[in-house]
């Protein structure tokens, strides 16, 4: 399976060093294309940021556009 485009974003805490504490909602990560992707190795892609960045929760969302037979 191809996938057209790809947009992979790790969202997590950066140091404020004003405030002296760590504040959340930042994008540490991200990866993406327009180039698309194999399916199969856009996995290993994922579960690797994932294991480098401690994730807890991934969202996925797909949206398969059907082929035009005209």
């Amino acid at each position: 399976m191809h996938v057209s485009k790809y947009d992979v974003q790790v969202i997590g805490d950066k140091w404020n060093e004003k405030k002296d504490k760590y504040e959340g909602g930042y994008t540490i990560v991200r990866l993406n294309s327009d180039e698309g992707i194999r399916f199969k190795k856009l996995i290993p892609l994922v579960a690797e940021l994932d294991e480098a960045h401690d994730g807890t929760e991934i969202e996925v969302s797909v949206i398969i556009k059907q082929r035009s037979y005209e």
